[in-house]
């Protein structure tokens, strides 16, 4: 009976230590720089889900007909993988009034989380190859990865117009 009571709390203590060891698969990893000027977004393992989804910087500048739009990006494996892009110069076609998108040849890694609330500046991932900016503020039930945010969207829609438009990506020093 004693023996019974050892292999039972071994038993424990092996189960409690898988589970422990199972619930921190793939929060250990760290990413280096973007880039060669430190531009430090990082993917962090103590930093909570609703700290990685807010703006961490001001390094992307969006070039819409000579126009000039500056947006923070958001600290993710997406935007990580995008930056790696930059510069980047698309043409980007027209989607119901609202959003502009461009489908990459290769997928990124996403992270989908139904965002509902759409705002006019938002740079996100639909799917692993769809990159949309949006230049109106609307309600969606869609999933999408966030990439960045326009600070300051005023004359965004303007700039982007109707139908296809060519946008430019790059990391500014701001």
């Amino acid at each position: 009976m004693r023996n019974m009571k050892k292999v039972y709390l071994i038993f424990v203590l092996l189960t409690l230590c898988l589970g422990l060891v199972a619930c921190d698969c793939g929060q250990t990893q760290k990413s280096e720089p973007v880039n060669q000027e430190n531009t430090a977004i990082v993917n962090d393992p103590e930093i909570p889900k609703e700290v990685v989804n807010t703006p961490v910087m001001k390094n992307l500048k969006i070039t819409v007909d000579g126009q000039e739009f500056f947006a923070n990006l958001y600290e993710n494996e997406t935007t990580l993988k995008f930056v790696e892009k930059l510069p980047l110069t698309i043409d980007m076609s027209e989607l119901n009034g609202n959003e502009k998108l461009y489908y990459f040849e290769e997928p990124l890694p996403v992270a989908a989380e139904q965002i509902g609330e759409i705002r006019a500046g938002d740079l996100m991932m639909y799917g692993d190859d769809c990159l949309v900016l949006f230049y109106e503020n609307f309600s969606s039930s869609y999933r999408y990865t966030r990439i960045g945010a326009i600070e300051n969207a005023d004359g965004l829609a303007e700039a982007v117009g109707n139908g296809t438009v060519r946008i430019s990506f790059s990391l500014s020093g701001v």
